[in-house]
C-alpha cells in the first residue's frame, strides 16, 4: 500500500556543542571498541536516489494544525509500537511545495533506513486525509501502522534495510506483511481496521490513487483479511487463560497464555494486554511458595494472603475499537521525557542481564530513578552503586557518587517537607533555613550546595539564579609558565556523504558504507577517519544526522578531532585553568575515573572540545569540536 524506500531527511544544521558533549561523555564511558558489538551490515539498500529528494524537500511547519494532526496520529500509533519492539522510529511531515522530478509526492507515506528510520508522510497524503475528508483518520493511522509493519519486517535494530532474502517476505510479500502488522497496530492504537476491510477502503485507494492491477488489490485485501480474522480466536485465547486462572487452574492458565502470546508473535506483534495478562497469570501461579513469605517469618499462618490483580478486561483486538479511540492521546514534553526515562530504566536491566558492569548499571539506575522524581528507588540503587564501588574506585568516582547521593537525598528531603506557596515569605523563610542547616549533606555537590545557600536567601530575587557548574581553579601560577597553543592535527572541514575524509586523512570505517550510501543518495551517517601518514592515536570523526519532528530531534552536524593524550603529550591539566580562565567546566567522569572537562581555552588553541583526565592528573584524550 506504500513504499519502502531509502531515504534520508533535510540536510542538517550545525549542531550545539552540548549535544556533542553528551556524544563524547557516551563514548568515554563504553568499554574498549573491541568490546562493542558488531554494527549489522547495511547492505542491500533499494538503488534508488529519492533519498536525496526527500532530504531537499521543504517540510511542514510543525505548529500548523494539519502537521499536529498527523503528529497526534503518528504517537498514538509509534509509543505502543517503540513499547512493543524496542525499536525507535521518526516522523516528517513534508511541506506543500515537495516535490519529486517537478511532481508532487504521491499520496502514500515512505519509510528510509536512518538513525533512526525515518517515515515521510507527504503533504498529498495529508491534504486527502485532514483537508478533503476523502479517507478517515483510521486510514491515516493505517498507512502509518503499514510503514511501521516495514520497519519491524524490512529492517534491522540498527536501522539498516535489509536486503530482500533477509526479510519475512523473500522480498515478494513485504507489502501484505506490513498490511498485517499495520492492522495490529492500527486497532492496539485505538483506530478500526475492521471500518477500512468493510469498505474495502484500503483497495479502493490502491486503484484510485496509484493504479494497482485487480491482481495486486486482492493479494492485500486477503492478507487485511487474514490479518483481522485472527483477531477474534486470539480474544479468546485470552479470556480463557484468564477464567481458568481465577478460577485456580493456574498451571493450565500459564499455558494457554504462554500459547496465545506465541500466537500473537507469530505475527510479529505482541500485545500489551495478552502480556499483562500472562505476568499475572505468572504471577497467581507463583503466589503460594513467593519468596516473601520467607522474608517475613511470620509466627502466624499467612498463605492466604494474596495480591489482587487486576486483569484488563479485553485487549485491544476484542471489538470496534471507536469507544477507545480518544484514549491514547498525545504525548506534551513531561511525558516523552518520562517514557524515555522508562525506556532508559528497561534498557539498563537488559544490559545488566547480559553481563553490563554492576556497578555502571546501579549507579546509571540511581540517576534514572532520580529523574523520574523516585527518591527511594534511587537510594537504593545508588546504595548498591556504593557498595559496588569497593576500595579501589578513583576518587573522581566517589566524588560524584557523593554527588549524586546528595542530589537525591534533597529530593526526598523536599518530598517530603515541600516549599511553601511564595505568598507566605515567612514560611518560605524558614523552609529555606531549614534545608541550609542540611549544609553538610550537600556539599558534596558544589552546584546543589550554592544553589542551597541562595534558597536560603527566600524569597528575595536573587535566589532565582541557577546553580554555578563546577569549574577548574588554578592552584600553582608557576606551572603554566611557558605554555603555548598546543600543536594538533588540523582537518578542513569537507562536506559530503559517509566515507568522505579530508585530505591528508584516510577512511577507517562509515555507517552506512560508501557503497550504500552512494546507491540510497543519504548524505547522513558516521565517518570515522586517520591520518594517511599513519600518525597514531589520532582521529577525525564526522557525524551527520537528520532533524525528524517527532520525536523532535534536531539536526546534527559535528566534527571531531580526538588526540590519545598517551601518543600525543600535552601539559599537565594542573595547568590548564591557570590560562584559561573560566574555561574550563566539569562536566561528568566515567567509572574508570577519567573525569571529563568542557574545554573553551583560546590559550591552548582550543575553542572548543572536552578533555579526560586521569586520576593521576595526566590527559587521557583531547577531543577538539569543529564548527564552520
Amino acid at each position: 500500500m506504500t513504499h519502502t524506500i531509502p531515504t534520508r531527511l533535510p540536510r542538517p544544521k550545525p549542531a550545539r556543542v552540548a549535544w556533542a558533549i553528551t556524544l563524547l561523555l557516551l563514548v568515554a564511558v563504553t568499554r574498549p571498541a573491541s568490546a562493542q558489538p558488531a554494527k549489522k551490515d547495511c547492505g542491500g539498500a533499494t538503488p534508488t536516489h529519492i533519498c536525496k529528494a526527500f532530504e531537499a524537500a521543504p517540510k511542514a511547519n510543525v505548529a500548523d494544525a494539519t502537521t499536529q494532526a498527523v503528529i497526534a496520529v503518528w504517537q498514538k500509533l509509534e509509543a505502543p509500537f517503540g513499547s512493543l519492539t524496542g525499536r525507535s522510529t521518526g516522523l516528517v511531515v513534508l511541506g506543500a511545495a515537495a516535490r519529486f522530478h517537478g511532481k508532487p509526492f504521491p499520496p502514500a507515506a515512505y519509510i528510509c533506513p536512518g538513525v533512526p528510520p525515518v517515515v515521510y508522510v507527504p503533504h498529498t497524503l495529508v491534504e486527502r486525509v485532514l483537508v478533503q475528508k476523502k479517507y478517515p483518520e483510521d486510514f491515516l493511522a493505517f498507512v502509518i501502522g503499514h510503514e511501521l509493519g516495514h520497519r519491524a519486517n524490512d529492517f534491522s535494530a540498527d536501522g539498516c534495510q535489509l536486503a530482500a532474502f533477509q526479510r519475512p517476505g523473500q522480498g515478494h510479500s513485504e507489502e501484505e506483511l506490513a498490511d498485517s502488522r499495520s492492522a495490529f497496530f492500527t486497532a492496539i492504537a485505538g483506530y478500526s481496521t475492521r471500518l477500512l476491510a468493510r469498505t474495502d477502503l484500503v483497495s479502493a485507494f490502491l486503484a484510485e490513487e496509484f493504479h494497482v492491477r485487480k491482481f495486486g488489490l486482492e493479494k492485500r485485501r486477503k492478507a487485511l483479511t487474514s490479518a483481522l480474522s485472527r483477531f477474534e480466536p486470539l480474544e479468546q485465547l485470552y479470556q480463557t487463560g484468564i477464567t481458568l486462572a481465577l478460577s485456580g487452574e493456574t498451571k493450565a492458565a500459564t499455558r494457554v497464555m504462554a500459547f496465545a502470546e506465541e500466537r500473537i508473535r507469530s505475527g510479529g506483534i505482541p500485545v500489551p494486554e495478552m502480556l499483562v495478562g500472562r505476568a499475572m497469570v505468572l504471577m497467581m501461579d507463583a503466589a503460594q511458595l513467593a519468596p516473601w513469605q520467607a522474608a517475613a517469618n511470620l509466627p502466624v499462618p499467612h498463605q492466604h494472603l494474596r495480591c489482587a490483580p487486576i486483569f484488563p478486561g479485553h485487549t485491544a483486538l476484542a471489538e470496534e475499537p471507536e469507544a477507545r479511540a480518544g484514549v491514547r492521546g498525545a504525548m506534551g514534553a513531561r511525558d516523552a521525557s518520562r517514557r524515555s526515562l522508562l525506556t532508559a530504566r528497561k534498557l539498563l536491566s537488559e544490559a545488566g542481564e547480559m553481563g553490563a558492569s554492576p556497578f555502571a548499571v546501579s549507579a546509571a539506575q540511581a540517576c534514572v530513578s532520580f529523574y523520574l522524581g523516585e527518591p527511594l528507588l534511587a537510594a537504593k540503587y545508588q546504595a548498591q552503586a556504593d557498595k559496588l564501588a569497593g576500595s579501589g574506585t578513583p576518587k573522581s568516582v566517589r566524588a560524584a557518587l557523593a554527588g549524586n547521593r546528595a542530589l537525591i537525598g534533597f529530593l526526598a528531603k523536599v518530598i517530603a517537607t515541600p516549599a511553601p506557596p511564595t505568598t507566605d515569605p515567612k514560611a518560605l523563610k524558614r523552609w529555606g533555613a531549614a534545608l541550609a542547616r542540611n549544609t553538610k549533606a550537600w556539599r558534596a555537590h558544589p552546584a546543589l550546595s550554592a544553589m542551597v545557600q541562595r534558597i536560603k536567601l527566600l524569597p528575595k530575587s536573587a535566589a532565582q539564579q541557577a546553580p554555578a557548574l563546577a569549574t577548574a581553579t588554578c592552584r600553582n601560577k608557576r606551572l603554566a609558565k611557558g605554555l603555548k597553543p598546543l600543536q594538533l592535527p588540523s582537518a578542513a572541514l569537507v562536506r559530503g556523504p559517509p566515507g568522505v575524509c579530508p585530505k591528508g586523512w584516510k577512511r577507517v570505517h562509515s555507517l552506512p558504507r560508501p557503497d550504500v550510501a552512494a546507491r540510497s543518495g543519504t548524505q547522513h551517517g558516521v565517518t570515522t577517519c586517520a591520518p594517511a601518514d599513519g600518525t597514531a592515536g589520532v582521529r577525525w570523526v564526522h557525524v551527520s544526522l537528520p532533524q525528524i519532528m517527532s520525536p523532535p530531534m534536531p539536526a546534527i552536524d559535528v566534527r571531531m578531532r580526538i588526540i590519545d593524550g598517551r601518543t600525543h603529550p600535552m601539559p599537565a591539566f594542573a595547568a590548564w585553568p591557570c590560562i584559561c580562565d573560566a574555561g574550563l567546566q566539569s562536566v561528568g567522569v566515567n567509572d574508570q575515573g577519567l573525569a571529563a572537562w568542557m574545554v573553551s581555552c583560546d590559550a591552548l588553541g582550543v575553542e572548543m572540545g572536552v578533555v579526560f583526565v586521569g586520576p593521576d592528573g595526566k590527559i587521557r584524550r583531547l577531543v577538539v569540536i569543529d564548527s564552520d
